[in-house]
């Protein structure tokens, strides 16, 4: 958690509008920030999802509202503008993953290739070994084993 920097917009009736700046991860997998406002820092959950421009409501957090205004003595609200920030230079991991994650999005099958460069698809391969030999038979293979077996005792 750190705290943004945020943009103050506008103020209206006691509310204030700010913009928050929040990178593609925390926008898809949701979190926690902290952002400030009139009042010291105060931490904002970033809902799972979150999309550009949406607008999450910090109540009480804005202006202290002045008598004779709609709702007058009470305090406003603090408005925050989402704003999801899309980096301009990726590492090539990022770059893999995010392709990955596309590939997902769009129904493309590959294998992620994991930190030490260890292709990860393991299960994948036991399901294709498990196929082949169901391909083969039921006799084949237990002969096979049986085959392998005897040459184990000798």
């Amino acid at each position: 958690m750190f705290t943004h920097v945020c943009r103050f917009e506008r103020a209206e009736n006691g509310d204030i509008h700010v913009e928050v700046p929040i990178d593609i991860t925390l926008a898809a997998l949701g979190g926690v920030v902290d952002v400030p406002t009139v009042y010291g820092d105060v931490e904002m959950t970033i809902p799972p999802g979150a999309q550009p421009g949406a607008k999450l409501l910090m109540r009480a957090k804005g202006a202290v509202k002045l008598r004779g205004g709609r709702g007058g003595g009470g305090k406003g609200d603090q408005v925050c503008h989402l704003k999801v920030t899309v980096p301009k230079a990726l590492t090539a991991r990022q770059r893999e993953l995010l392709q990955a994650f596309q590939d997902d999005v769009n129904g493309v099958e590959k294998e992620v290739v994991g930190e030490g460069g260890e292709e990860e698809g393991g299960e994948e391969e036991e399901k294709e070994e498990e196929e082949e030999e169901e391909k083969e038979g039921f006799f084949s293979s237990l002969f096979s084993k049986e085959d392998d077996d005897s040459k184990k005792k000798e």
